[in-house]
């Protein structure tokens, strides 16, 4: 019998040695979206927008109602939400009914949808349904924790708070602070310490009730904490951002800082306490359960919900928050090759658009306690406080303080790209090759060897760039598409920027129906593509595409002073000149999508047309003659200068593979948009991007 297993031995090695070649490639989006995530939008807006509560106007009810409607449809067609993962669906809504009072186990409209965020968050909005942030699955110390922070959400729910407090937050907001107001937006929320505090106590009660230990509670808040206590500790420097495609998405695009989020769940500490006197005693967790629906599912799918979190982190491009994370997933469990794999991609494509970080020190440079060129293993304390969590670290070789192995990210990159070929991570092997991208004799050394192994993901890819022909390999590509959301109709009123969604679906068709026709005459290389109507027809290739144009622009933020998230759509030149970032090189998905739907360019076009109203309020006044004068002068200066009450704005983006580079178009035209004006727009825009 021992002679059969020492040959089994060999073999049970290999199997280990291969199975650890599976790296995680992220959610899979199905090719339309399935009927149950598609509702009649129409039907929702008009259902809550009617019987506004005492001292609300009906305007002000009919504003909400378009909003979270025409928001929620939006969650589903942008990709926001997963769409058919069954299994992880089926199994958050079990808790739910876990939790949920007998009068409402019938209501079927109480649902919990998973979402592709890696915050640590959950939100409710006015219909009944929930949204849980994979990033939090990816946190929350296990179902009792979840089951807590899903009582609070349906708390929210019941006792109406996304619509009270949009109601009410309307008379906060003014021309003043206006800008304020993107917190009325579905998934930015605000409540207030009571709400909150309610939300909580309810939370806390449904799940007890069920049979859950509401201990946990404390860890979900304790969790909050650990996040607040590294966030002060970051300095507010300068970091890299790419564009996305309006306002909007631009700020869901940039991670928020935790600023946000904490003023999203005020006082935790006041929580903290609070929870710890409604626990009251020990005794109370008598019979009480960690787990209730399943344990293994849970931990099968925070496993999961880990790596999804890294995987969006690197597709987002927000490199080192993946390279992070990553990072402390691996102290913790070293011998999963996901995280190591994933920690030095990202590692990889943070240098790769930010050469300087080469010298810089790992995960450290952006923290206030470190010196210059000094890693984060002199103090892992700042990346996890908690100690009791910083005790079962198992990666120990990285927490002896006297002997740091690597200091900058590039000795970490070789450090980890050692561990990754001695561990026989395939993948990374192409990451390495990429890695030395300006170094010809190693890039070909590593793809030699990327290539000659069987079931590698990149082949392909791999085969070409061994070969200097990876943009010969896409010479014959012939198609050309500029993509292209509804128009977006935007007023300025006291009480801020309105997007008028339903006159946008109203009025957009007509307008791009005359664009098509511009370009069929003038750009017949140029194929239109309705977003809207992508996400239906194929959904799968909405995605893509939306990837791919995302990236497409990279740029420095230049102002060292300037703390907030700005936006920069113009390259700006940096004390050491950075070079031009391919797209192919930093991330070779891109290829794969060019390559496999034939694209020659990809372009995004965005056009805004706004519309002043407080200006006509300002001088209301018919009877004072001085109106009348200011009436008169506003129309000269019209008919000189443009409208000072109306403007559109178009901005044009493109890629093409015959030039490398993005070119950006942005203008704003200061009058009313007719579609005469529009078509010139957009021909000088498209005129102007293919002579450069």
């Amino acid at each position: 019998m021992k002679y059969f297993i020492a040959l089994l031995l060999p073999l049970f090695i290999t199997f280990l040695s291969v199975a650890q070649q599976s790296i995680y490639s992220g959610y899979s989006f199905p090719d339309t979206i399935p009927s149950k995530y598609i509702f009649d939008v129409k039907k929702e807006y008009y259902k809550y927008s009617v019987n506004p509560p005492e001292g609300v106007k009906q305007k002000e009810i009919e504003r909400f109602a378009e909003i979270e409607s025409y928001d929620k449809q939006d969650l589903f067609t942008s990709g926001y939400v997963y769409l058919n993962w069954q299994e992880l669906e089926s199994y958050v809504n079990k808790i739910l009914q876990q939790i949920l009072p007998d009068s409402l186990n019938s209501k079927k409209n109480i649902h919990i949808y998973i979402t592709k965020d890696p915050e640590s968050n959950a939100f409710a909005i006015h219909d009944g349904s929930l949204f849980l942030n994979i990033g939090l699955l990816a946190d929350v110390v296990n179902e009792a924790g979840l089951a807590i922070i899903l009582g609070h959400e349906l708390t929210h729910y019941l006792y109406e708070d996304a619509k009270n407090d949009f109601l009410k937050s309307l008379k906060l907001y003014t021309k003043k602070n206006r800008n304020n107001n993107y917190s009325l937006g579905i998934k930015h929320a605000k409540y207030s310490r009571s709400l909150e505090r309610r939300a909580d106590s309810l939370g806390f009660i449904l799940a007890e009730n069920a049979g859950y230990d509401i201990f946990y509670g404390i860890s979900n808040f304790m969790q909050f904490k650990e996040e607040e206590k590294i966030e002060s500790q970051i300095k507010k420097e300068s970091h890299l951002v790419n564009i996305s495609k309006n306002s909007d998405k631009i700020k869901d695009s940039l991670s928020p800082s935790l600023t946000d989020l904490f003023s999203t769940h005020p006082d935790l500490a006041d929580r903290i306490s609070y929870l710890d006197k409604y626990i009251k005693s020990a005794e109370r967790r008598k019979g009480k359960k960690d787990y209730i629906v399943d344990k293994e599912l849970f931990l099968k799918f925070q496993e999961t919900a880990k790596l999804e979190n890294l995987n969006i982190l690197l597709s987002q491009n927000d490199f080192k928050d993946c390279a992070t994370n990553a990072f402390v997933y691996y102290l913790f469990d070293p011998t999963n090759p996901n995280y190591l794999y994933f920690l030095l991609e990202s590692t990889r494509r943070a240098i790769y658009v930010d050469k300087k970080l080469k010298k810089q020190g790992f995960l450290s440079d952006n923290f206030v306690k470190f010196k210059k060129g000094k890693s984060i293993l002199h103090n892992l304390h700042v990346l996890i406080p908690d100690s009791i969590r910083y005790s079962k670290i198992k990666c120990l070789v990285l927490t002896d303080t006297a002997h740091i192995p690597f200091e900058t990210y590039d000795e970490a990159f070789k450090y980890f790209s050692k561990l990754a070929i001695d561990n026989k991570i395939n993948e990374s092997l192409l990451t390495i090759a990429l890695y030395y991208s300006d170094n010809d004799s190693l890039k070909s050394k590593y793809l030699k060897e990327y290539c000659a192994i069987d079931g590698v993901k990149q082949k392909d890819y791999a085969t070409s760039l061994l070969n200097n022909s990876i943009y010969d390999d896409l010479s014959k590509n012939s198609k050309e598409i500029i993509l292209l959301d509804n128009i977006s109709f935007i007023e300025d009123h006291f009480y801020g920027l309105h997007d008028r969604l339903i006159l946008a679906e109203q009025k957009s068709p007509a307008y791009i129906y005359v664009l098509k026709n511009m370009l069929s005459k003038y750009f017949p290389k140029y194929n239109l593509v309705e977003l809207n109507k992508l996400s239906y027809d194929n959904f799968k290739a909405k995605m893509d595409y939306e990837q791919a144009i995302s990236a497409t622009t990279f740029c420095l933020k230049k102002e060292k002073k300037d703390t907030t998230n700005t936006v920069y759509f113009k390259k700006e030149k940096t004390e050491e000149e950075q070079k031009p970032v391919d797209l192919f090189i930093l991330n070779p998905d891109y290829w794969n999508t060019f390559k496999k739907s034939g694209l020659k360019s990809i372009s995004y076009l965005e056009i805004n047309a706004f519309d002043d109203k407080t200006k006509i309020v300002r001088l209301l006044n018919v009877i004072n003659p001085v109106f009348w004068y200011f009436i008169f002068g506003r129309v000269l200066t019209a008919i000189v200068n443009g409208s000072e009450r109306y403007a559109y704005e178009v901005t044009y983006y493109t890629y093409d593979i015959n030039t490398k580079q993005p070119k950006y178009y942005s203008a704003t035209i200061p009058y009313k948009m007719s579609k005469a004006h529009l078509i010139n727009s957009v021909y000088y825009a498209l005129k102007t991007k293919s002579k450069e």
